[in-house]
């Protein structure tokens, strides 16, 4: 996983989902799951992209 650090979610902070499907991308092996499935986020004006198994409710 190569990616750009655009700013950082401190743990236990909530971010939006942009409501859009998953996307796929860069494969990983995060959060127990080997995938390459990303979900859009916003968080203090910042877009990004974060891993989407590393999200609540999945």
């Amino acid at each position: 996983m190569n990616g750009l650090a655009l700013g950082l979610l401190p743990k236990g902070s909530s971010a939006c989902t942009t409501g859009t499907p998953i996307s796929k991308g860069g494969a990983y092996n995060l959060c127990g799951h080997s995938s390459s499935d990303w979900k859009g986020i916003t968080y203090k004006g910042i877009r990004g992209w974060i891993p989407y198994y590393c999200t609540r409710g999945v």
